[in-house]
């Protein structure tokens, strides 16, 4: 997949900063775990902790990352900063709109009801994408060696 092609051509998508965290090397599970109080955008860093997978289209399993190396926190380049801002920011008006039937669940990967999405809405979604695009069809943990060559997500001063 070409990685610069697909950042820019779903930048005005709505999912764009979660998909921008599958770039970075978060894996499905983590970014839909990922709460909003795991993002620290004043020290410009991400705490990967928890992982949301749903289990035969049913079951939700909620624990902890894969691995005691997979607990990590990571730096927030620019783009994906300004990206979460916008979701975050994009998510008020859809509360609102939502009144009662909205859900706060704390997590940062939700649907206009709020409601938790899963790794499978996030790779169909992805998968989507690329077929508009008429690219080739890659996970978005695959990309993340050349998204992290500077060119998408350049080293943090």
């Amino acid at each position: 997949m070409h990685a610069k092609e697909f950042v820019v051509g779903i930048r005005d998508n709505r999912l764009f900063a979660p998909l921008l965290l599958g770039l970075m090397g978060l894996r499905p599970a983590e970014v839909a775990g990922m709460r909003w109080s795991d993002i620290d955008f004043e020290a410009d860093t991400l705490a990967v902790a928890d992982t949301r997978t749903v289990i035969g289209n049913a079951r939700v399993l909620e624990k902890d990352a894969k691995s005691e190396a997979g607990e990590r926190t990571l730096p927030l380049p620019g783009p994906v900063k300004l990206a979460l801002l916008g979701f975050k920011v994009l998510q008020e008006p859809e509360r609102v709109a939502m009144g009662g039937y909205y859900t706060d669940s704390g997590y940062m990967f939700v649907d206009t009801l709020g409601q938790p999405m899963s790794t499978r809405q996030l790779r169909e979604h992805a998968y989507s994408l690329m077929a508009q695009l008429g690219l080739r069809r890659v996970q978005l943990y695959d990309a993340r060696h050349s998204c992290q060559e500077k060119v998408i997500f350049p080293p943090s001063r």
